[in-house]
């Protein structure tokens, strides 16, 4: 796939110093995600060219602008990409079209570029002054605190995000992808960068991803007392030979925790988690509770499935999930695809 220049444009707003860990804040994390992203990606093309941009009230192009070398860049993001001591104002998203048009990447060398957005505020929504016909191809994660009605602006800036984002790539041609994540779900965090090293030119719409491993602390809890295993409706055994089971003898003995490793593999419990906020009201994502994985979303001629609303298909997080190092590891297995599939670029 060809190469491109991606511009990481980073928040350095106060609100980055907040620890999503003990030993690290927001803002160091968001390096250590970009650190991994240029290395996935230089292994993919050593032709891809990076480069940093501090987000204030507007978009700063940090010199020396887009460079090919790794290290070089993380030298650049470890000295410019710094919790601010105070606010700068609402920010411009205007600006990436402005710093686009900087010397520095007007070189002829340079291969298409793209911005990725990461967006740290939970109660400053962003505005669009600069106003241009050019457009950008830009994507956007944003970073946030729990979703508390009342106490943050949570659902105001995602919906203005995804309107001015959506916007400004359109005018470029570009399909965006527009995510966020609660600061405390590092795993879901990474996932998401994962997500983006796609090559927007082979990537599929981000209304046909399937949904992103949820939080664990939003699904219902499975029962620990007698589990009923599937088997044929005609009561018949699940294999020649061998009887089916009704339960897994809950009344023999301390049995309220008999689960046993055949009712694990054989019980399908599926559950339908609703999360808060999202432009077109609430959106939904069926998800399996036993292996972790989510199933593909329904479209509108799935057996059973509900209609495709492409507004509900940018999901958020559930309303003061947990952070999802607690429960049971989901596994991640980012696997490249060739163009058609998904992409794992």
């Amino acid at each position: 796939m060809s190469a491109e220049t991606i511009i990481f444009a980073v928040d350095v707003d106060p609100e980055t110093a907040d620890k999503v860990s003990n030993a690290l804040n927001r803002l160091e994390m968001l390096k250590y995600c970009i650190n991994f992203f240029v290395a996935c990606k230089k292994r993919v093309n050593p032709g891809h060219m990076f480069g940093i941009a501090t987000v204030t009230n507007c978009a700063t192009l940090v010199p020396p602008g887009a460079v090919s070398d790794p290290a070089a860049l993380w030298q650049v993001a470890s000295q410019s990409l710094c919790p601010a001591s105070c606010g700068s104002g609402a920010f411009d998203l205007g600006s990436l079209a402005t710093m686009l048009k900087s010397p520095l990447l007007l070189l002829p060398h340079l291969p298409p570029v793209r911005v990725v957005l990461f967006y740290c505020r939970s109660n400053q929504v962003t505005t669009w002054t600069s106003q241009t016909s050019a457009g950008v191809a830009v994507d956007a994660v944003y970073l946030h605190e729990k979703f508390s009605p009342g106490m943050n602006k949570v659902q105001d800036v995602y919906s203005m995000i995804e309107e001015r984002v959506d916007k400004q790539a359109s005018l470029s041609g570009h399909s965006a992808y527009i995510f966020e994540t609660n600061s405390s779900n590092v795993r879901k965090l990474q996932t998401l960068v994962v997500t983006l090293l796609a090559h927007p030119k082979t990537r599929q719409p981000q209304p046909q991803l399937p949904p992103v491993p949820p939080d664990l602390a939003t699904m219902a809890p499975m029962s620990t007392g007698a589990t009923t295993l599937l088997r044929p409706p005609d009561g018949r055994s699940n294999n020649a030979g061998r009887p089916s089971h009704d339960t897994c003898h809950a009344a023999s003995g301390p049995a309220a925790n008999t689960t046993t490793d055949s009712a694990v593999a054989s019980v399908v419990h599926t559950n339908t988690v609703t999360t808060p906020f999202s432009s077109g009201g609430h959106s939904s994502a069926q998800v399996t509770n036993i292996s972790g994985r989510p199933s593909a979303p329904s479209g509108p001629e799935a057996p059973g499935g509900a209609p495709d609303n492409t507004q509900t298909q940018r999901r958020l997080s559930a309303a003061g999930s947990a952070p999802s190092t607690e429960g049971p590891m989901i596994n991640v297995v980012v696997t490249d695809y060739a163009p058609g599939g998904p992409k794992g670029q």
